[in-house]
Formats: structure tokens, sequence, C-alpha cells
């Protein structure tokens, strides 16, 4: 039998290839947006190119390939029904090049130049070059343009850049380096990043000074525009994004511009934050976040920012720390409570099989001893059965003897009144049959009552 796996599309067909196989296929001419259902698994897919078809394959096993998707100018984006998007230039630079480890070539070629280096890193980090080549990364290496950083479960990275901003990726993340240009002559220049999934936090250098547009972060949902200021944030599993200003050790305090095609909203004041669940709906309004949320936010990826005490405010970090610590406390209850239930669940299980158990074995018993009742009374009646047939045949067995005395009387007195000698041997011979006969009848009376005997 087939394992069907539905991927809910509202375009497209689907094609099952193998047993426990299913590939949705889509067709990518002529549409701007492939919407590919309400859940944004596509946010941690693994994306490949395979001649001019895109080919996607979700953390649970969900295949999709889109058509031509690559001879599309632009391809188009994909996205879910709920509005959480993620840009086709970011989906081609996802899949790489046609083949991994060589460029393509009629695609340009990246920078050999860094855009930046390691700071800090610790657990599972990695690095897939712009002609598809990955790499692990610790302290002190370079990145470059086009980068796709991943973090493991276990994984942060911190990176200064070279206008010395500083970004900051926590555990289980996604991000692509998509452009740095920067001139330190006239401190200028433009720095953009796309953040797919994962905690995020960061310090404006140079470059964000001036513009706001020259510093940009691109969610699912949202851009966000930075001038002069640190901030961090996340994209969840939802791909809702949740955008904070911190107070700085300094005192100074910078603008957050975070929005989308239907609305912007701006945050000057620190602990300001912002969420935005769609990129088809506004931003929420401003809210407050206290250090210890940011901590349960974002903690893991404020404690990989490089330098963090010095641009960070104590009373911040302090207050992170706790959020994180908070946080891990939180989960490991969760996972207490999980084992927990678990143990109860299997208790009682074990206490139901037990019962049932010794259920079947009262209702075993019963049927045992009504059987055994219903044998005692079979066996009893065949007693008394047998019983009655032994006082018939000792009746009948009296009656034969009798009649036989009375035949033999019979024939005694026959023989007794008799005058010749034939009427005497008449008798005689009547009296001998008598008997006999009488015998004879006995006999089969008491072989009738045999079993098996009868008739």
């Amino acid at each position: 039998m087939f394992k069907t796996q539905i991927l809910p599309l509202n375009i497209g067909t689907t094609t099952i290839t193998s047993p426990g196989s299913v590939i949705s296929v889509l067709e990518a001419a002529g549409v701007e947006r492939l919407t590919l259902g309400s859940d944004p698994w596509f946010l941690r897919a693994e994306f490949e190119r395979e001649g001019s078809d895109l080919h996607l394959t979700g953390p649970e096993g969900q295949e999709l390939i889109v058509r031509d998707f690559f001879d599309q100018n632009p391809p188009p984006d994909i996205a879910t029904t709920e509005g959480v998007v993620l840009k086709g230039s970011v989906v081609t630079q996802l899949a790489g090049p046609l083949a991994p480890g060589q460029y393509a070539q009629a695609a340009p070629s990246g920078s050999t130049e860094s855009i930046g280096r390691v700071e800090t890193a610790s657990g599972s980090v990695s690095a897939t070059r712009v002609d598809g080549t990955e790499v692990t990364l610790s302290q002190g290496d370079a990145v470059f343009a086009g980068d796709v950083l991943e973090t493991g479960v276990d994984g942060t990275i911190g990176i200064v850049f070279a206008d010395e901003s500083v970004f900051s990726l926590g555990e289980e993340g996604r991000m692509t380096l998509d452009e740095l240009v920067y001139d330190p002559g006239e401190q200028s220049g433009a720095m953009n990043v796309s953040l797919l999934q994962g905690s995020f936090t960061f310090v404006s250098g140079q470059i964000a000074k001036a513009d706001p547009n020259a510093m940009v972060i691109v969610t699912p949902t949202s851009t966000i525009g930075i001038r002069g200021t640190v901030g961090g944030g996340s994209v969840d599993s939802s791909g809702v994004t949740t955008a904070v200003l911190m107070p700085e050790a300094s005192g100074l305090v910078g603008e957050m511009f975070i929005g989308n095609n239907n609305g912007t909203q701006t945050i000057n004041l620190p602990g300001q934050a912002i969420n935005i669940a769609s990129l088809d709906a506004p931003p929420s309004p401003p809210f407050v976040m206290s250090p210890q949320q940011m901590g349960q936010t974002f903690g893991a990826a404020l404690n990989a920012l490089p330098n963090v005490a010095e641009v960070i405010s104590q009373e911040l970090v302090q207050g992170a720390e706790e959020g994180v610590q908070q946080q891990q406390e939180a989960e490991t209850a969760a996972e207490e409570a999980e084992v927990a239930q678990t143990e109860a669940e299997v208790e009682v299980a074990t206490a139901e099989a037990a019962e049932a158990e010794v259920a079947a074995e009262a209702s075993a018993a019963a049927e045992a001893e009504v059987a055994a009742e219903a044998e005692a009374t079979a066996a009893a009646a065949e007693a008394d059965a047998a019983a009655s047939e032994a006082a018939t045949l000792e009746a009948e067995s009296v009656l034969a003897a009798t009649e036989a005395e009375a035949a033999t009387a019979s024939a005694a007195e026959a023989a007794a009144t008799a005058v010749s000698p034939e009427e005497i041997a008449d008798a005689q011979v009547a009296a001998q049959e008598a008997v006999a006969a009488e015998m004879a009848k006995m006999q089969n009376s008491m072989l009738s009552g045999l079993p098996g005997m009868g008739q």
C-alpha cells in the first residue's frame, strides 16, 4: 500500500513516484507567487536546482518540484496562504548553482573579497558558498557576499562586518548575506541580509548611520530598516517576525523602521517592539518588551553578539540572562511534564492490561464453574436414569420368576392329574416350555435394558 502524504496546494498536480513517496508538481510559468498552503515548511526546506526546475525537500519529507522556475525573470515568490513569503531571489540563492562546487556559466560569480569575519561561534555552524560548497565556520573564518549561514540546534554565530556592524544568529537559524558594499572614505554603502529562521541581534555600523535604507534585514513578513542602533528579534517556525529596539550602554537610541506594503511602524524608544505575522497585513502597534522577554525571545543570539557587554546596557544583559534561564527552566519543566505524562500513560495502560487480565481470568473461572456444574447435573441425571432402569429390570425379573413358578406349578398340576403316560409326558414338556419361555422373556428384558441392546 502507498503511504499518502498530502501537501495542501492550491495549484498544481500531485505525482506518486514510489511507495511512500509523494511529489507535488507546480508550473512556474506566468506566476508571480506560488502559494503552498498554510504551513511555511519551505523556510526549513532544502533547495536544489534541477536544470530549469526547482526541487524542494521539507523537514518532514515534503517534496515539491516547480517546473521552469529558473526560466522566469524574475522567479516567482513562494508563500503560504497566511502571507509568509520567501522571495524568488532568495530561493535562487538557496538553490545554488547548477553544479555544486562550480560556478554556473551563465550566472555571475560571487566576490572573492570577504565582507566580514566570524568573531564567535559555538556548536554546529555552516556556510554554503555561492558555488554550492559547504564549509564549517569557526572563529576567525571569513564570510562572503552570497553566503547562506545556518546554525544547528546547539549553534550560534557572531560576525563583525567590514563597516564595523555586528550581527549574531541564534540556534536553528538560517540567513543569507545578500550584499555588503562599503566605502570607508565616504563611510557609505549598503548592507542587505535575509533572515529565514531563528533569533538575531545586531549593532549597526557606519553604513546605517546616515541612511535607514542602507542597512536592511528582510524577513518572510517584513523589511526592517536600521539607523544607528542596537536591536534584536526572531523569525519563529510560523514565519512571524518580532523586532525590538534594545537600550545601548552609551545611552544613545537609534531607530528601526519595520513594515511591508501594508504599512510601516517606527520604533525609537528602548524596549519598543513590533510583531508582523504576514506580508499581506500591516505590522502591530509598538509594544514594550522587558529584558526577560528579550532573553526568552533571542537570548542565545544575544549571548553570541561580539562584545555584547560593551554595547548593551548591563540591566538588559542581566535581564536577558534571567530570561534565558527562565526559558531553559520552562523547557526543562515542559520536558519533565512530557516524561511524567508518558510515564502516567504507561502506568494507566499497564493497570488497564492487568485489570483486563484479571477480568479474563475471572470470566474463565466462572465459565469453568458453570461447565463443571453442567457436567455434574448431567452425570446425576444419567445416574438417576441408570438407577431407574435397574429398578425396572429388577421388577421385570421378579415378575418373570413369578410367572415361571406359576407355569411350573401349572405343569405339575397337569402332570398330577394326567391319566396316561402320554398326557404326563405332554404336561412335562409343556411345563419345560413354559419355564423356557419365561426364562427367555426375562433374558430379553434384561438385555434390552443394556446400552445399545434395545430394539
